[in-house]
């Protein structure tokens, strides 16, 4: 039997599962700013952090409060971090915070000093754009706006990147290179994960999806801009990449275990167990391919695929999933063996896989100015759940084989 819960308080928010969860227990959520405006007072609500107790079925809420603030694009575990900014003439003060979701505690624990005097004021300085990668309780990384606006295209947006050591309060410039063809200024996510009980640093460069990147190809080939030609995944155990980080070591090509020229693009990362996926698009071909990278041998394993799969998904058995958006209507495919599995009844219908038994299909309806989020069995096509509302959500917490909904069920 399928459980859906429900999550209340929200209903003018996202609520989106952050994929943290403490103990088998706390369900760790990221909420959105109040979406409808005739909704906003003073006194809130905020946006913020929810840890949800799927035993007791109670939820603890940090707030983020009414100041401008910029959060984390990655997760650090148990650990969440988000700065806010004020500013001093023209200098911006951001006071990065770390939240503990264990105990729902929330420090400073840096403050970062920022320069713009190109912005013509402070509204439109592109220091908002700075972000932040968690990597740990003690490490983060912050990504540095560049502010000339005619070198951005250059450098996907960014100078460079700071590591910060948030227990000795000192921060280090991260080195330029990732290998030959690479630089850090193009990194668009971060993952740390143990393997072997040593924690590792995966670093993605490419600030570009890869219908985007496709449709660069189609136009310009190999004259592309240097962020959007060369896309890395690279893996560092994180103590090795902090010691570069001190003593100016750029990381090594030793580190990169794939790479896409102009002609390919990721269409999707998933790491389950000992193993990294990596779903890749050969745009010449209009095919895919299926990287299976191995944690502890350190081997990948590849597998051409006969259609083009604009993402992928692997399910905690390891069952997978291709999945098709470029098309004129959603399509899911077991990609063991090749079967169509689902289409989309319409071209307004989004459908995703939220686990290896159950896709969940997302459709806007004009007539009630809300979303219909369905919960479908992928081999059966039956309905198990249906949400409604402006700003529904639903999401599957595989440590408790439950699905939290907001909105109407």
């Amino acid at each position: 039997m399928t459980e859906m819960l429900h999550l209340h308080g929200f209903d003018h928010q996202f609520v989106d599962y952050s994929g943290v969860t403490l103990d088998e227990r706390y369900a760790v959520f990221y909420v959105s700013d109040v979406m409808d405006e005739e909704a906003v007072t003073e006194s809130g609500p905020f946006a913020g952090v929810l840890r949800y107790d799927l035993i007791n079925h109670t939820t603890d809420f940090v707030s983020y409060g009414h100041k401008p603030y910029i959060l984390n694009y990655s997760d650090a575990g148990r650990w969440i971090y988000y700065a806010y900014l004020s500013w001093e003439g023209r200098t911006a003060v951001l006071a990065i915070h770390q939240l503990d979701c264990r105990s729902m505690q929330a420090k400073e624990v840096y403050i970062l000093r920022l320069t713009d005097e190109l912005a013509e004021s402070t509204e439109v300085s592109a220091i908002s754009r700075m972000g932040l990668y968690g990597l740990n309780k003690r490490y983060l990384l912050v990504s540095l706006p560049d502010l000339d606006p005619f070198s951005k295209k250059r450098n996907s947006g960014f100078t460079g990147y700071l590591l910060i050591d948030v227990e000795l309060g000192q921060s280090f410039p991260v080195p330029e290179r990732i290998g030959p063809n690479d630089r850090i200024v193009h990194l668009s996510y971060t993952s740390v994960f143990e393997q072997d009980h040593i924690e590792q640093l995966m670093l993605v460069t490419g600030r570009i999806g890869v219908s985007e990147k496709r449709a660069a190809w189609d136009y310009s080939q190999y004259d592309m801009l240097e962020g959007t030609a060369i896309q890395s995944v690279a893996i560092i155990p994180l103590e090795q990449f902090v010691q570069n980080v001190r003593n100016h070591l750029p990381i090594d090509e030793t580190f990169i275990i794939d790479q896409c020229d102009p002609a390919h693009g990721y269409a999707g990362i998933s790491r389950r167990g000992s193993s990294l996926f990596l779903c890749k698009q050969h745009f010449s071909e209009n095919s895919s391919e299926l990287c299976t990278y191995g944690l502890k041998d350190r081997q990948m394993e590849r597998r051409g695929l006969d259609e083009c799969y604009d993402n992928i998904y692997i399910g905690e058995d390891l069952k997978k999933f291709g999945i098709r958006t470029s098309e004129p209507l959603d399509q899911i495919y077991d990609l063991d063996s090749g079967e169509l599995l689902y289409t989309a009844s319409d071209q307004y219908t989004m459908a995703r896989m939220i686990n290896s038994r159950c896709m969940r299909t997302r459709k806007f309806i004009a007539e009630q100015n809300g979303l219909l989020l369905q919960l479908i069995d992928i081999y059966t096509l039956q309905v198990i759940g249906t949400v409604t509302g402006r700003w529904a959500s639903i999401s599957y917490i595989p440590e408790a084989g439950v699905y939290l909904c907001s909105e109407r069920i």
